[in-house]
């Protein structure tokens, strides 16, 4: 009992000194990389295995099993889950019974939280990328590069996804092409996620909650 307490506080002071030892510069130039070489894969590892149990253990479906830790927290539309873990992998699940449909590997984890809209899914990893995957197969649509990790999970609204990055900017991005729209910049890391409402970005970031134009 007491590995499982401590484990998850080691990978959290660990995540804590590499954010802060981070030095990437704000100023990188971002870019979108469309004709990124990675592959989704439609097959499990041998790790990866489904998982029943009867009804007297807590009325539990189904579980899968990933062979790392999971994070992020999960997004369910039209009958799949998707989700990511530190094993660098984008699953997507079948809701009902908890078989793998795909699997997307990125370049480190995946601790962001993913968003779906019109068929694609959008999240962000540590491998410095905001990526887009098509929801059906697990294809690559494209992938943005910002200056650090993407632990922020992007909000889709009206074509565009906006997503914070330990580099201290917040990013919108068109969500059909990937192409930067604007990025702003803070004083501090945007792990925060953002919300969007009447045209307005709402997200944290160092000691200040911030508002600002959707469009602009």
């Amino acid at each position: 009992m007491i590995r499982k307490i401590l484990l998850p506080a080691l990978a959290a002071a660990a995540l804590f000194t590499a954010a802060c030892g981070n030095d990437s510069p704000a100023d990188s130039d971002p870019q979108v990389d469309i004709e990124a070489t990675v592959k989704a894969e439609s097959s499990p590892t041998p790790t990866a295995t489904v998982m029943t149990t009867s009804a007297n253990s807590g009325n539990l479906l189904w579980r899968y099993e990933t062979g790392d830790l999971v994070y992020s927290s999960p997004a369910v539309a039209e009958g799949v889950v998707y989700f990511g873990s530190d094993g660098n992998y984008l699953y997507s699940v079948d809701a009902g019974s908890g078989e793998l449909l795909w699997r997307y590997e990125t370049g480190d984890l995946v601790r962001s939280s993913p968003a779906v809209a019109e068929g694609v899914v959008y999240f962000g990893s540590h491998d410095n990328h905001l990526h887009a995957v098509d929801a059906g197969s697990g294809e690559l649509r494209w992938r943005y590069e910002t200056g650090d990790w993407v632990y922020s999970s992007p909000a889709v609204v009206d074509g565009v996804v906006y997503v914070g990055s330990y580099d201290n900017y917040l990013y919108s991005v068109d969500a059909a092409s990937g192409e930067l729209r604007w990025g702003y910049e803070t004083g501090d890391l945007v792990h925060s996620s953002p919300a969007v409402v009447d045209g307005v970005v709402y997200f944290g970031s160092d000691v200040y909650l911030y508002a600002v134009d959707a469009d602009s």
